[in-house]
């Protein structure tokens, strides 16, 4: 079996963070432009968004029909009120989602694969954004086996060739 160890995403890197970040943007874009400035600059309601938006992706991923859920931030005259749910969480990342199948896409044309020639596919990532990705790798990849969430695995994978790189 070969095996091809991706190094490198030509500087491309997409953390969870870079997700919740957009959102977070997303939802304050509803309001008007002074009371979406004020929001951004304040450290605590930024805080309070994120911890909000953290919690609630716990509950986009559960069997509820309703994935809706209404946040309150306190502000100087009103409460802002933010209602976060799943559709609109996957809406606010698409254009990161296509921005990862477009460097997959491009590393698979610089290495000269194709599709086919990729049997196993490890997703590390939030079962949010895992599930959205691994519903996209499916339709890349329809003949390759797909792990989600091995991280035993990895770091196990990892701690086994950092012993054999000190032997």
């Amino acid at each position: 079996m070969n095996v091809l160890e991706i190094k490198e995403l030509s500087g491309n890197e997409y953390g969870e963070e870079d997700f919740v970040d957009v959102y977070i943007n997303d939802c304050l874009k509803q309001f008007e432009e002074n009371m979406y400035k004020e929001c951004l600059k304040s450290p605590n309601k930024l805080a309070k968004l994120r911890h909000s938006v953290l919690m609630a992706k716990k509950y986009f991923n559960s069997l509820q029909k309703d994935n809706t859920i209404s946040i309150n931030l306190p502000n100087k005259f009103i409460n802002i009120k933010i209602n976060l749910n799943k559709n609109d969480y996957e809406k606010s990342c698409q254009e990161m989602f296509t921005k990862i199948l477009s460097v997959i896409k491009n590393i698979l044309k610089k290495s000269k694969l194709t599709e086919k020639n990729i049997d196993i596919i490890i997703i590390i990532a939030s079962k949010m954004t895992a599930n959205k990705i691994n519903t996209m790798i499916k339709n890349i990849f329809p003949t390759s086996k797909i792990y989600n969430n091995c991280n035993n695995y990895i770091v196990t994978g990892a701690t086994m060739q950092a012993l054999n790189n000190n032997r």
